[in-house]
């Protein structure tokens, strides 16, 4: 049982007894939030239904407060390992699963992943894609992809995760078969756009990666898998200009849908992909 503060701190922590009944230890007058969790199943913070999906704050007042309880939704674990295709080295990255109808995501980060590369995450249970993306330095070398050993969601195999189930062994082998994007930021008088933030979408409009420009204005784009791309380009907001700078896809595009493909060839660099801020 954690108590949390209204700065997100875990202000204290509690265990239940064999019962399921906890007490926490003093705390100061105040509000906070109480989030519930336990091996198997998914947190909970306390008054969560449909009105409240954020739950429902706790308000001390000097007095005991008796009967902040929760009842636990049973978790579906999914397990398994990415590595490279090629050595079988374990990669670190960030995995996303997306439910098939697309509402909803889950998110691990590469701190997540053990040493061997290996990973289990408590889900809410149902069908998921799971895409993972190749953290830096590994990005530079292998490319992302969905399970298993696709690169579109509509490709990917669809993981079926019921209540209480347990699927390991989903083993994601990353490989570098693909190639690069490379050019550069600049304003309409070629002057440096540092620090640009760099998109990249494949064609069915699916985020794939992203990057940032150096303080010269240049990028160079992770590992892509061979294919065709669009690509937004956002001003750092910190810049000189960035208030009057517009993101833009390319090529003096402002929108996905009419954005200029760029075609990746396995083993290649596509150079001079540039855009000029307006």
């Amino acid at each position: 049982v954690y108590v949390i503060d209204p700065d997100g701190i875990s202000f204290v922590t509690s265990r239940t007894d064999e019962n399921g009944q906890y007490v926490t230890k003093a705390l100061p007058s105040g509000t906070f939030s109480v989030m519930f969790y336990a091996s198997g199943y998914l947190q909970t913070l306390y008054g969560t239904d449909s009105a409240h999906p954020y739950g429902v704050p706790v308000i001390i007042n000097e007095i005991d407060i008796y009967g902040i309880d929760a009842a636990l939704d049973k978790a579906a674990i999914l397990a398994g390992r990415v590595s490279a295709v090629d050595v079988s080295e374990p990669v670190a990255a960030q995995l996303v699963l997306q439910t098939a109808d697309n509402r909803s995501y889950w998110f691990t980060n590469q701190d997540s992943l053990s040493s061997r590369g290996e990973f289990a995450m408590e889900v809410t249970p149902g069908d998921y894609t799971l895409y993972a993306i190749p953290q830096d330095p590994y990005n530079q070398d292998y490319q992302g992809e969905y399970f298993d050993h696709v690169y579109t969601q509509a490709e990917a195999t669809v993981l079926l995760l019921p209540e209480g189930s347990f699927k390991n062994k989903v083993w994601v082998g990353l490989d570098s078969s693909g190639g690069k994007i490379t050019g550069r930021t600049t304003n309409l008088s070629g002057d440096r756009a540092e620090f640009s933030l760099v998109v990249f979408y494949n064609a069915d409009g699916e985020y794939i990666a992203e990057t940032t420009a150096d303080f010269e204005g240049y990028y160079t784009s992770p590992m892509l898998a061979a294919g065709s791309y669009r690509l937004l380009f956002v001003p750092w907001r910190m810049g000189m200009d960035y208030t009057t700078w517009l993101p833009e896809y390319y090529n003096n595009r402002y929108s996905l849908e009419t954005a200029l493909p760029v075609t990746v060839l396995a083993g290649q660099t596509t150079p001079n992909i540039n855009v000029s801020f307006a």
